[in-house]
């Protein structure tokens, strides 16, 4: 059983919400009021028996049980925690930040987020499918601080060089040398959470051809159980579900088309040959956005999340420093200009803006 200490300065909200994590015998997470001495909160952690942390960004806004209010945030005790874990003098575990949205806009704008392992919203876990999506993260990262205890390699990836950029393959050598919390931080908001040589379902199914939407649930499992060969099972790989985008690749070249590149194929094209190949008759193409030319998908809109070749999108501001093996994220033309979801992707890249400002311009009756 994986176990959670989940400290709060509010203990009544603490000991709800809490309730949230539990995950019949897999995850624990035990409620615990703050203590405002940061030397005695310091000694509780050193002395108690758990997996992981979760941590409140405020902990000074009501007093403890000794009548004082907490002097630091949640981010002053992660610091510390991470130096303690460097020099040894207190175990590795994960550390959550678990905060409202509102908190973590107003004090954490210029804070380096490395501290945690992941964050989580507190105004995000009402929905049945979202807490459960936290559960098996949680799970994932406490497993995974378990996996590390060897050095990280690409078997622990579950994949070998041969199918990788060697960019890639050194920097998870250089990786391996790092402490934990750093390893882990750096897969998900890295390679997890960026599609690229991993990618995540809806990707999948744009790369397929496939409408997801369309496409029964049942469907769906069984086109993803005949996919099994390309999916992910490395480290981490029990809180996030994602694909190799090399094996998707190598699988259309050797059982599919070797003088075509997936690339190149229509959604039409690529849908009738699986279709083939998993033996399954009906399968629903997707459609093309409006304003949209091409059907050779590779991605998704970031606005819309629907499938989109690059060419028919605009490259989003922000995304300068991308490693060698991550893709870059685009807005559709029609959803660039007609927006129903901005505030994700806030506007696009600067090299993008001529062209942009001439959509803008033009008239749309699609």
């Amino acid at each position: 059983m994986i176990t959670y200490i989940y400290i709060d300065d509010d203990i009544e909200n603490a000991k709800r919400l809490s309730l949230q994590f539990m995950r019949k015998n897999e995850l624990n997470c035990i409620p615990q009021k703050n203590i405002a001495n940061f030397g005695n909160q310091l000694l509780v952690l050193r002395e108690s028996s758990y997996s992981g942390l979760i941590l409140d960004l405020r902990l000074g806004d009501k007093m403890d049980n000794s009548g004082m209010y907490a002097p630091y945030h949640g981010t002053a005790l992660a610091q510390q925690i991470r130096t303690c874990q460097k020099e040894g003098t207190l175990k590795s575990f994960p550390v959550i930040l678990f905060s409202a949205n509102n908190n973590l806009q107003k004090s954490m704008e210029n804070f380096d987020y490395n501290l945690f392992d992941y964050c989580i919203s507190k105004d995000d876990n009402e929905e049945t499918s979202i807490i459960e999506d936290y559960q098996l993260k949680l799970i994932a990262i406490a497993n995974a601080y378990e996996k590390l205890e060897s050095r990280l390699s690409l078997n622990m990836l579950g994949i070998d060089d041969s199918y990788l950029d060697e960019r890639f393959v050194s920097e998870v050598d250089i990786l391996s040398k790092q402490p934990k919390n750093v390893i882990v931080k750096f897969l998900i908001t890295q390679v997890l959470e960026k599609q690229g040589v991993l990618i995540n379902e809806d990707v999948l199914f744009a790369r397929l051809g496939i409408d997801k939407i369309s496409t029964p649930k049942n469907d769906i499992k069984i086109i993803k159980d005949k996919l099994s060969e390309i999916k992910y099972n490395g480290i981490l790989s029990d809180g996030w579900e994602r694909w190799w985008a090399p094996k998707l690749e190598k699988l259309w070249e050797e059982k599919i088309d070797k003088e075509t590149y997936l690339r190149s194929v229509s959604a039409s094209d690529r849908v009738a040959k699986f279709s083939t190949l998993f033996n399954m008759k009906g399968l629903p193409v997707q459609n093309k956005i409006k304003m949209a030319h091409s059907d050779r998908f590779w991605t998704v809109c970031k606005d819309s999340n629907k499938p989109l070749d690059p060419i028919d999108g605009f490259l989003i501001q922000g995304q300068d420093a991308f490693y060698p093996w991550q893709e870059k994220e685009y807005v559709s033309m029609y959803y660039a200009k007609y927006s129903e979801n901005k505030d994700v992707w806030i506007d696009v890249a600067p090299i993008e803006k001529d062209r942009y400002n001439n959509i803008l311009k033009q008239s749309y009756n699609g």
